[in-house]
């Protein structure tokens, strides 16, 4: 037996008419892949777009929040110069009413536990400096 070897013109034609089929397959998949990565594209697009109104969206916020804190700190740091003043205030006045009262009753219990409780507080000296107690000897003896 012999081989016949492909060399009919049928054959060739069945080859050449597949061609076409074979361009047309591949243009279907490159365009399916075209269009798959525009919708990649598209989605990404979207996708980026959403993101920077989110991002736009909490920085806002934190703005806003940030500018109350501030304000409120504001407010806080007034109120605390204020309480600050009105205590300071009140130890002075606390010190001065303890010093007269000592003077006038120097063995009082009542003032030895002010003196101990303001201690910490408050730098207290019952003590009548040197200089002063000369000068007020020298008023009460004129």
């Amino acid at each position: 037996m012999s081989e016949q070897l492909p060399t009919d013109a049928g054959w060739w034609a069945a080859a050449l008419t597949g061609i076409p089929l074979v361009g047309a397959g591949i243009r279907w998949i490159w365009s399916a892949r075209q269009r798959r990565q525009d919708d990649f594209y598209q989605r990404n697009k979207l996708w980026a777009t959403e993101l920077a109104a989110r991002e736009r969206k909490i920085d806002e916020q934190l703005e806003l929040q940030s500018k109350q804190c501030e304000d409120d700190l504001r407010k806080v740091s007034g109120e605390m110069e204020r309480v600050k003043r009105l205590a300071e205030r009140a130890c002075l006045g606390i010190v001065l009413l303890a010093h007269e009262t000592h003077s006038a009753n120097p063995q009082s219990v009542a003032l030895a536990q002010v003196k101990t409780l303001l201690a910490g507080a408050v730098p207290l000296d019952f003590e009548t400096p040197p200089d002063i107690a000369a000068l007020l000897a020298r008023i009460d003896g004129d």
